[in-house]
């Protein structure tokens, strides 16, 4: 019992949802998604690129993110002119990741992929439906600042205010209300943060590029 309360609290501050109970129904999602075009344009690695901003609601069925919680996935993309090669790459990168994890990586080492999508499923989902709605944009990623927050429910905020006003009884509790500094719970949290840029984009390699190093020994 004790075990169950402290998983519900770490559930609870980290904005996540709790796991059901055997005789409860599992909650279900809707995912919303909303791009726009800011306007914003730049040289990225040799091409002009656009700026896109891409974001994938994930909120409680029927439910307002603001009132049921759940999660934003945001994707600050600069798209330059369509580079076959690239999309290529970005392609097979999808596929070995979605094959290891069920999802995109964004950049992160094996074990810290690994571990956030044990606390939150449905990063998956979200990072499928961002990449195939990405796909249906014009031009190539070039840059990118994806960004996943968690977002908890107007009743997840209020146990949290009222929680943090209690303070204790007696003496103590009333010493420490005056000298804590009062803080709103906050309602979004910021799980991860990754950036990719492409530095440079060529079709063509050196020869050099290929050679073997000098001191190159092949051991038989």
């Amino acid at each position: 019992e004790a075990r169950e309360k402290a998983e519900k609290d770490i559930a609870r501050e980290e904005g996540r949802p709790e796991e059901p109970k055997p005789d409860q129904p599992r909650k279900e999602f809707d995912f919303d998604f909303d791009a726009k075009e800011t306007g914003q344009r730049k040289q990225i690695a040799g091409h002009d690129a656009r700026e896109v901003i891409m974001t994938v609601t994930v909120r409680e069925k029927g439910k307002g993110l603001e009132e049921g919680g759940g999660f934003v996935m945001t994707s600050d993309t600069w798209l330059g002119p369509e580079i076959a090669s690239l999309k290529e790459l970005a392609d097979f990168d999808m596929r070995y990741y979605k094959q290891l994890y069920g999802a995109e990586a964004f950049g992160m080492a094996a074990e810290q992929m690994a571990m956030v999508m044990g606390m939150y499923p449905m990063l998956g989902q979200a990072s499928e439906r961002l990449k195939k709605e990405g796909d249906k944009l014009k031009g190539t990623p070039l840059a990118s600042t994806t960004t996943f927050e968690v977002v908890k429910s107007k009743e997840m905020v209020e146990a949290e205010g009222k929680q943090n006003n209690s303070g204790g009884g007696g003496l103590g509790g009333m010493l420490a209300r005056k000298v804590m500094k009062k803080e709103e719970p906050k309602a979004r949290a910021t799980v991860f943060t990754t950036q990719h840029e492409f530095q440079e984009v060529s079709t063509t390699v050196a020869g050099s590029e290929l050679e073997l190093p000098a001191d190159f020994k092949e051991k038989k």
